[in-house]
């Protein structure tokens, strides 16, 4: 019976992808799709093979495979966001960051998981400082604030980046405020906790609050 044969093929790629073995399950989803290619289960594999690409590690295939699909639903648009922020990272740590900045603008055009655009939009804004572009730098960074708080660590550096990028606009005031958020967000124990505290004595300075200053320097 073919609709048997159709439904054991899903079966058994579907398990395998529930039992976290991409590489298998990506196999016989391909294999299914070769098969079956306007069959009863076409869309949920479609969908099943993005996410085992991803959950595969294989993000240039996922990607690919995403971006030749004529339609997208959501879930496989959420792959895409989550495999294009991966790949951005793996150009970000080799220090290649105009493809970084590629690959995670690729990844905010589709802001379906809240986790990932926090990311995206901190990494970019980072992107951005390295190469000096503290404008556009600032953009991001408060767009990964906007994105909420589920973060914590992300919400604060967010905060710290933002300070810094109009900190060098010599947009004091500004980052007085930035610089301040990161402070009340954060504990000693914080990264670059003590570095914050100097540049937010260094804002009041500049505005001529000596003696708030002189307690942050303190």
């Amino acid at each position: 019976d073919p609709n048997l044969a159709e439904t054991a093929q899903f079966n058994f790629a579907k398990t395998l992808y529930d039992q976290e073995q991409a590489d298998k399950a990506i196999v016989e989803f391909e294999y299914y799709l070769s098969q079956y290619k306007k069959g009863q289960f076409a869309n949920e594999t479609k969908e099943l093979l993005a996410q085992a690409y991803v959950n595969g590690n294989n993000y240039n295939k996922a990607i690919e495979y995403i971006e030749a699909l004529p339609n997208k639903t959501p879930s496989i648009e959420q792959a895409y966001q989550k495999a294009t922020f991966l790949k951005g990272s793996e150009f970000f740590n080799k220090d290649q960051l105009s493809e970084a900045l590629l690959y995670f603008t690729k990844s905010l055009a589709y802001p379906k998981d809240e986790k990932y655009v926090q990311r995206a939009a901190f990494w970019s804004g980072e992107t951005q400082s390295i190469l000096k572009k503290f404008t556009e730098a600032a953009v991001f960074y408060q767009m990964s604030i906007k994105a909420g708080a589920g973060d914590l660590m992300l919400l604060q550096q967010a905060y710290y980046g933002l300070g810094y990028a109009q900190y060098n606009q010599k947009q004091y005031d500004r980052a007085l405020n930035s610089f301040r958020e990161f402070i009340n967000k954060s504990n000693r124990q914080s990264t670059n906790y003590a570095d914050g505290l100097l540049r937010l004595a260094d804002c009041h300075f500049i505005a001529r609050n000596f003696d708030e200053a002189l307690s942050f320097y303190n």
